[in-house]
């Protein structure tokens, strides 16, 4: 038996009352890995408020750190707490 799990999600955001189906502000394509997400793709008007919605959707899908490649440099962010970080990931002690 073969079960695959789908790891790449389209996160889209929309605006103004809008939902799924109409026209969106932003969008990203995110790779979930464990309690990883990889970013990528991203298009649009990403506001504060919209990265911090984004975060708390994350953490309530067990997501502990997220990763983007900006300018060819690996930048991560703790989804609980926004703490920003560059190169390696942090090492935690209960893992």
């Amino acid at each position: 038996m073969i079960h695959l799990e789908p790891i790449v999600q389209t996160l889209r955001i929309f605006r103004g009352g809008r939902l799924y189906g109409a026209p969106y502000d932003a969008v990203a394509t995110l790779t979930l890995c464990g309690d990883l997400a990889c970013m990528s793709g991203m298009h649009g008007d990403f506001s504060r408020a919209d990265w911090h919605d984004m975060q708390r959707v994350l953490a309530g899908r067990s997501i502990r750190d997220l990763l983007i490649i900006r300018n060819g440099e690996r930048v991560w962010y703790d989804v609980a707490t926004g703490e920003r970080g560059r190169g390696r990931f942090p090492v935690y002690p209960d893992a």
